[in-house]
């Protein structure tokens, strides 16, 4: 029986006279999964110490899969959400949490990524921030993984990468699976719009060093590349039929992408 990484420290807090809820509130895992866990290992919410129960009569969860899932780039999925967590991802510094965070109306999306980690039975947590007198809703979806925060590491999604990331190279990211990482970090940090002299626009944002391998990957000498702040933050900019090709490509035998932004894409290339 493999049980998840946080087994240690629910058993922990349990034999220090929490309760189920409350456990389940400090690791941020649903209190069902808490209480299967802890009554595998021979706890309930009443008892210290019960008899051993029959895990064949239980619901499973497979912790063991979704530790695997960055060994290796291998798929479309792995690869998408890979580019979304370079552009969208929290990796802290001194846990082994990995977060991502969206805007309400993308909630969907955040849920995709929770049922690629099999992480089904964890929440959501809503976040509220107010500007200019309105308030703004958003969810995170965090989870503590050792392994993985090292996998995202070597993969090149690191701590404060804001101005350290780097375009993957062909070990991380294969050739054949990096349109689907482009486009996982384009849903992250990217925006397809239409402007005064352009019916259809593609920006996305990064380093100097990462828009720089981007470039090369498109193979068109007609972008633009501008930096709008002192720090090494800059934007790629492609229009018309420039950005007509690259999100062709970039959608090419997809399965996964932030539907609001393929349907603008849609929209876009019809006018």
């Amino acid at each position: 029986m493999n049980y998840p990484i946080w087994i240690d420290k629910a058993i922990e807090l349990y034999k220090k006279e929490n309760n189920y809820t409350k456990i389940a509130k400090e690791l941020n895992v649903n209190r069902k999964t808490i209480s299967y866990y802890l009554r595998l290992k021979g706890f309930s919410s009443n008892s210290k110490y019960v008899r051993k129960i029959d895990p064949n009569k239980l619901r499973k969860y497979d912790y063991t899969y979704c530790e695997k899932l960055f060994e290796k780039i291998d798929t479309e999925e792995k690869a998408y959400w890979l580019g979304f967590l370079y552009a969208d991802g929290y990796i802290s510094a001194n846990k082994n949490t990995i977060s991502l965070s969206l805007k309400k109306d993308d909630i969907n999306h955040l849920k995709k990524f929770r049922s690629f980690l099999k992480l089904e039975d964890k929440s959501f947590q809503e976040k509220k921030k107010k500007m200019d007198d309105k308030i703004y809703i958003s969810y995170s979806f965090s989870f503590d993984s050792e392994k993985i925060k090292k996998d995202l590491e070597k993969l090149g999604c690191v701590n404060n990468k804001t101005f350290v990331l780097k375009f993957p190279n062909n070990k991380q990211v294969p050739s054949k699976l990096i349109h689907h990482f482009i486009r996982g970090y384009m849903d992250g940090d990217g925006c397809i719009t239409n402007s005064s002299t352009a019916k259809i626009r593609l920006e996305i944002l990064g380093t100097k060093e990462f828009l720089t391998e981007y470039q090369k990957w498109t193979k068109n000498n007609f972008n633009k590349l501008c930096q709008f702040s002192k720090s090494n933050i800059y934007r790629s900019i492609y229009s018309g039929k420039n950005a007509v090709k690259i999100l062709n490509s970039i959608y090419n035998n997809s399965t996964i992408y932030l539907e609001r932004k393929y349907n603008k894409f849609l929209e876009l290339a019809r006018v």
